[in-house]
């Protein structure tokens, strides 16, 4: 309603500046929504998410045999989105348009490109912490004649990983972990609001969420710079809970 609003009110502005029609939108009342609530991730259903990315549960058919767990063909793959995503509080687009030049496993830093027109993915640099280091040097050493300008991520047909492709995979993973609103985006909320708990700092998570104002954030921070790379590291939810 509110786009609705804006777009009747930017095209009787342009019809009276062509033809002096006069304004019959002015009178016309902004619509409020309501804001939409946030919530982060807990821990434990950060770590069911993992579990649910690493193995498969098998459940014999027979009493003779016990359930147990086989490993996922892309588990290291899947695993290294949801820690990333943990980590950076990069959005989903942001996530799947990162090259393996873009990704310094040394340091763990993660450089964001401008995209289009840059208002909405800002150019940052963002950290990632030891265990999505780990796992992103596990998933990388499989890929066969890797090349910097190759997507990060990939899909099952080797290419590029697209945002609706890892909505869907986050989706199934969490049908298996049996955890309600699973999203991409649910893990930007994550990461903003245990960085704020730690450090308060309302302006340096405003540059790395690549927000353009502070209202989001300051949302944030109601439920709750990196100066320098170490300190941002020292937030990493990933590295925290030891996933």
């Amino acid at each position: 309603m509110a786009n609705t609003w804006s777009a009747i009110r930017s095209f009787w502005g342009w019809y009276d500046s062509e033809f002096h029609t006069g304004r019959p939108d002015l009178k016309l009342a902004r619509p409020h929504a309501q804001v939409q609530v946030v919530e982060p991730f807990t821990e434990d259903e950060v770590r069911a998410l993992v579990s649910a990315a690493e193995a498969f549960d098998i459940h014999p058919k027979t009493d003779r045999q016990k359930p147990y767990k086989t490993r996922r063909k892309t588990s290291d793959r899947d695993v290294s989105i949801i820690l990333t995503l943990l980590d950076t509080g990069v959005r989903v687009g942001e996530l799947c348009r990162l090259k393996v030049r873009d990704v310094d496993l040394t340091s763990g830093e993660i450089t964001v490109v401008a995209h289009g027109s840059g208002q909405k993915t800002k150019p940052r640099h963002v950290y990632i912490g030891k265990a999505t280091r780990r796992t992103l040097w596990r998933y990388l050493a499989q890929r066969e004649d890797i090349q910097p300008t190759d997507p990060l991520f990939l899909n099952f047909e080797d290419r590029p990983l697209t945002t609706s492709g890892t909505g869907s995979l986050l989706r199934n993973l969490a049908r298996r972990a049996h955890i309600a609103k699973v999203h991409p985006h649910r893990f930007r909320h994550t990461f903003a609001v245990t960085y704020l708990e730690r450090r308060r700092r309302v302006h340096s998570a405003k540059d790395i969420l690549g927000h353009s104002t502070l209202e989001m954030v300051k949302r944030y921070l109601a439920l709750a710079d990196a100066d320098d790379a170490e300190t941002h590291r020292r937030a990493s939810p990933a590295d925290r809970w030891r996933l």
